[in-house]
């Protein structure tokens, strides 16, 4: 394949400043690329006073640091905007020569950053920089513009597959949450009117070892805050780290198979209150002086219902706020058991436990698939960008297909185990925008009044695009719309804003969903 240095792809752009102009403000990402911060972050995190940012036009690529994780990429967003006077930014010198999209995806590749990580200098790790003259002087490979496009054609579809894997995998929690809620209601409001209790009364709590560094003596597996990431439980205990103490601990510090564990304390307030099961199948394993363990001694509690009792919105935020003002940094066991929890009945807890096991052995066998999906997308750019790959005969369709089957087998699944019970519900037209939300609806209207599309709007989803439904509409359809309107839809919000729809914290759904049988996909109708 014919090699080209950058230096003749590209040349330094960037050297006018935004002044007193008022332009969209852009950031570099290590995964998305180049995104508008006012759509990426909840809060601004540009500088006050942008005048001396650079402005970058369409097209041109902005390289951000530490460069060799991929933080790069082109302004494809709007004909001009703004980005930090630390970015480098570069325009093409012959845009007839190059395909953006193959460009990008190879300075992003696996290699490229290879390429970055050996010419870099500086000592202080993600502050290392890349001089401009050795960029440049940097080889890629370069096709004919053709064969770029087939290769970035290639790749997108390869990559959209592995997207579409994860966004699979990131439906499970939300199909556990949704389910528990189908089945029990929401825990703090409790409108079953589920008999109510304190967890002392269903079994006991114990705070985890405290130890010193530089113990020796006795090694032992130990569960700490870093473990729990987001998981609700632990089967597979050989991947814990073990740790060194000075004698063994007593027989009461070792978990038992349906042990929960709770996150006690932390500086990080988000983490404090996690909650998991543990399942260490004879395996001998403790757990840190920063979680509480909670061990079942009732028939009449589930782990299953009590891991996800905590992982419940609503539910944390009473745990984390009740009596006990907003930077709450730490629980304890009293504060665990002043909890009033419902209990449903154990049968009922049950069958949510056979709900959940059986999407968890689902999501198994996408998540070995996804890891698979991994080492294929690089096996396969790898090849692309050496010209080892016969494009024109690359077929993955078929695979697409399987990814979805698997997605619609996750939703099957939920369906056969739990119909949801359909109540009176509120009209969609119920849905109305404040008048200062409704004023920026307006002026999106008008962008697509041009048939152009608008950035991701949680406000017009809502409102414009969910509350104008009168009949029912799958969930394909309703994306669908939502990718013909948006520039990236942002589908977690979007599951968000449905599961919200289908059992608000307040009042009654807007929302009711069943599952056709015959088109095997879920279908949501106003309530």
């Amino acid at each position: 394949m014919n090699m080209e240095s950058l230096g003749n792809i590209l040349e330094s752009s960037g050297t006018q400043r935004a002044g007193s102009g008022e332009f969209p403000i852009l950031s570099i990402t290590m995964r998305e690329g180049l995104v508008d911060q006012a759509q990426k972050f909840k809060k601004r995190i540009a500088s006050s006073n942008t005048s001396t940012y650079r402005i970058v036009h369409r097209d041109e690529l902005v390289v951000g640091f530490p460069i060799d994780e991929g933080v790069l990429g082109f302004q494809q967003l709007y004909p001009i905007g703004i980005v930090s006077p630390a970015y480098g930014i570069w325009c093409l010198k012959h845009p007839d020569r190059v395909h953006i999209p193959y460009l990008e995806r190879y300075l992003r590749s696996d290699e490229a950053r290879s390429i970055y990580a050996s010419k870099m200098q500086g000592g202080v790790a993600r502050r290392r920089t890349i001089k401009k003259d050795v960029f440049l002087g940097i080889e890629i490979p370069l096709p004919p513009l053709d064969e770029q496009k087939r290769i970035a054609a290639v790749l997108e579809k390869a990559d959209a597959l592995r997207r579409l894997r994860q966004q699979s995998l990131n439906l499970t929690e939300k199909l556990i949450q949704s389910t528990f809620l189908d089945m029990f209601g929401d825990p703090v409001r409790n409108p079953n009117k589920w008999q109510t209790g304190s967890l002392q009364d269903y079994g006991s709590f114990k705070n985890g070892l405290n130890y010193k560094k530089g113990d020796s003596g006795v090694r032992i597996r130990c569960i700490g805050v870093g473990d729990f990431q987001n998981h609700a439980t632990i089967e597979d205990v050989s991947e814990i780290l073990e740790l060194e103490l000075k004698e063994a601990p007593s027989k009461d510090y070792f978990l038992e198979d349906g042990d929960l564990l709770l996150v006690r304390s932390n500086g990080n307030r988000a983490l404090v209150g996690r909650c998991l099961s543990v399942y260490p199948r004879e395996q001998t394993v403790s757990y840190s002086g920063f979680c509480i363990r909670y061990r079942i001694t009732s028939d009449e509690l589930n782990p299953s219902y009590v891991v996800h009792l905590f992982r419940n919105k609503s539910f944390r935020d009473y745990m984390l706020s009740t009596g006990r003002g907003a930077n709450i940094q730490n629980i304890s066991q009293q504060m665990l058991n002043d909890l009033d929890i419902p209990i449903p009945p154990p049968e009922r807890q049950q069958e949510f436990s056979d709900a959940e096991r059986k999407i968890r052995d689902h999501e198994g066998l996408l998540q070995r698939a996804s890891g698979f999906d991994q080492q294929l997308f690089r096996s396969l750019q790898q090849r692309a960008f050496r010209g080892d790959l016969d494009l024109r005969n690359l077929i993955l369709e078929e695979e697409a297909g399987e990814i979805i089957e698997a997605t619609d087998k996750l939703n099957e699944l939920v369906h056969e185990t739990l119909p949801r019970t359909v109540g009176s519900g509120i009209s969609l037209k119920a849905l109305k925008p404040s008048a200062s939300v409704e004023k920026k609806l307006k002026s999106q209207d008008k962008v697509i009044e041009e048939n152009e599309q608008i950035p991701w709007s949680p406000d017009y989803f809502k409102f414009r695009l969910l509350a104008k439904q009168t009949e029912e509409i799958s969930i394909t359809n309703l994306m669908s719309q939502a990718e013909s309107i948006f520039t990236e839809p942002n589908y977690d919000a979007i599951r968000d804003i449905l599961f919200d729809c289908l059992d608000p914290a307040q009042g009654a759904p807007f929302l009711t969903q069943t599952f056709d049988e015959n088109r095997k996909e879920i279908i949501l109708q106003p309530a």
